[in-house]
């Protein structure tokens, strides 16, 4: 019996236990999340189908274009400057004086400010004779583009630019609309000139002349072909009874006369290269030089010599008629910068030895009611660009205009009304040039007589 009941415990004890004991696995071991390792996915909760994530995109900068009309910035002693450009580089290639607006030719690549370039392209900005800047129109191209050339016609200013294997051709109004002509055509060098009734093109590359003759709505009137047994340079051309074109064929001056659409005949008339060359009231007067001495050389209309001026030695030389007589400035290296004054007869009436001994290069020579307005460049550090005058009697010494820091050798000064321009290009960006956009832009600076 006590058996019995020891047993009867024992069971009852073993029952409680395995009670308890099933009760516990089921409440917390089977409830007890799984800790089995698994690999954490890190994406984004709308990319756990494996979609791929945007692309980040930069945010679009929208470029700060100008309003114009902007005036020009007032300086000291009366002086004004005005700038054109944008956050890229400009170059200055030209001007056209038009009525009392100045239209001023340059390259720029900036797609901001004053210019929409979409490449190099080329642009024309228009200013009053007051400095202010009217507008600008970029010549958008999608491809690089250089100018060649440019002249004032009836309607307005014709361009001609390059780029790899094509001549575009522009039409700009006076209020900057603009018209535009693609040739299949590449040449070395050009001349464009306006002689009525047509625009005349004229280029050579190697040994091959070839001329167009373009209409106002940019047709082509005739076009002359040739080829020459050596190469060729452009000086100018010139219209008389047929046209007569100046250049250097294998290094001898020659003048070519030809029709709208044959050459006429060659004649060889210097045994040196053509300088420059202007035309008199019974031929003309060339400028050459000859184992490092310059010349002034006088032919009739039949190309025969009549008179002769010997200057010095140089390496460059420039010549200008003021209506009274020639003016003749030869320069180089060492101190070779001299002036002279020379009569239609060729006699040389003044001469002047110490005024230009420090210019490095004369970049522009205008014309302003009988009076000369020479731009120059000096040697130096700083690049300085000065613009002198001379009236066929007196040669003033002192710069009417200096300007220091200019990025390139084109520099124009002349004179308008009684204002003194100077046009150039520079990078810098302080001082009167603050208002600089940019890597470099073109400023006009302004100053009375």
């Amino acid at each position: 019996m006590k058996t019995l009941t020891k047993g009867l415990i024992i069971t009852i004890l073993l029952s409680i236990s395995l009670f308890f004991g099933i009760t516990y696995v089921n409440t917390y071991v089977k409830g007890a999340p799984n800790t089995t390792s698994e690999q954490v996915n890190t994406l984004p909760s709308n990319n756990n189908n494996n979609e791929q994530l945007p692309p980040i995109t930069e945010p679009v900068v929208t470029p700060f274009y100008t309003t114009l009309p902007r005036l020009a910035k007032e300086l000291n002693l009366g002086e004004k400057i005005n700038n054109i450009g944008g956050y890229g580089k400009e170059n200055v290639k030209n001007y056209h004086v038009i009525g009392n607006s100045i239209y001023i030719i340059f390259e720029t690549d900036s797609d901001s400010c004053d210019t929409h370039a979409k490449a190099t392209n080329i642009a024309v900005a228009k200013m009053t004779s007051t400095g202010t800047l009217l507008s600008v129109n970029t010549l958008q191209s999608a491809v690089n583009e250089s100018f060649a050339a440019s002249c004032l016609y009836d309607n307005g200013i014709m361009i001609v630019a390059t780029h790899s294997n094509e001549t575009v051709i522009y039409t700009i109004t006076t209020e900057l609309f603009s018209s535009k002509l693609v040739l299949p055509y590449i040449f070395s060098e050009s001349i464009l000139r306006y002689i009525y009734p047509y625009n005349l093109l004229i280029t050579s590359y190697d040994n091959k002349l070839t001329v167009f003759a373009l209409n106002a709505d940019l047709t082509t009137a005739f076009t002359l072909n040739s080829v020459f047994a050596s190469s060729l340079t452009l000086v100018e051309c010139f219209y008389i009874d047929n046209y007569y074109l100046y250049a250097n064929i294998n290094g001898k001056g020659s003048v070519i006369k030809f029709s709208s659409n044959v050459i006429l005949k060659v004649t060889e008339i210097c045994s040196t290269p053509i300088e420059e060359i202007i035309p008199t009231q019974s031929g003309y007067v060339i400028s050459t030089i000859a184992n490092g001495i310059g010349y002034l050389k006088w032919y009739d209309s039949n190309y025969l010599l009549s008179a002769s001026s010997t200057l010095a030695s140089c390496t460059n030389i420039r010549i200008s008629f003021n209506g009274c007589g020639y003016f003749a400035l030869i320069y180089g290296e060492n101190g070779q910068g001299k002036s002279y004054f020379v009569c239609r007869n060729g006699d040389i009436v003044s001469r002047n030895f110490t005024d230009f001994s420090n210019i490095k290069q004369v970049t522009n020579i205008e014309v302003y009611e009988g009076y000369l307005y020479i731009t120059a460049i000096t040697y130096g550090a700083n690049n300085t660009a000065v613009v002198f005058s001379y009236d066929g009697n007196h040669f003033y010494a002192t710069a009417l205009q200096s300007v220091v820091g200019v990025s390139t050798t084109k520099v124009f000064g002349f004179k308008h009304g009684s204002t003194i321009y100077t046009l150039y290009t520079t990078t810098l960006a302080s001082g009167q040039h603050l208002s600089n956009w940019g890597d470099q832009d073109v400023f006009i600076k302004l100053s009375g007589n």
